[in-house]
């Protein structure tokens, strides 16, 4: 009975502190400063993919946001703004804004 119990909390504890994180995610817009190719039209040297997303999320504050709960169809190709999912337990989900803009030289 007392393990059950134990768990349950743990259980409780764990959903509050993911409906916490899903709060503070859920709406925010995310600036990803990329390279862009020399007469490109705004094309991206390389991609924006879930594992830049998932970093620049850590360097943001939201350490606990791996690379795979974030939902991308398919890694980022241009500069412009994009949806994205990040998935987590319980069924929970948050939308973020991911703004990917031109790196601007020092």
């Amino acid at each position: 009975e007392k393990i059950k119990f134990l768990r349950e909390q743990k259980a409780k504890l764990d959903l509050e502190a993911i409906q916490k994180i899903v709060g503070a995610l859920d709406g925010y817009e995310l600036i990803i400063p990329v390279k862009i190719k020399e007469g490109g039209g705004g094309e991206l040297f390389g991609s924006v993919s879930d594992l830049l997303i998932a970093k620049e999320l850590k360097k943001a504050g939201f350490e606990e946001i791996q690379k795979s709960q974030i939902k991308l169809d398919k890694p980022i190709k241009e500069v412009g703004d994009y949806e994205v999912s990040i998935l987590f337990e319980h069924g929970l989900e948050a939308n973020i804004k991911v703004l990917v803009v031109e790196e601007k030289p020092l």
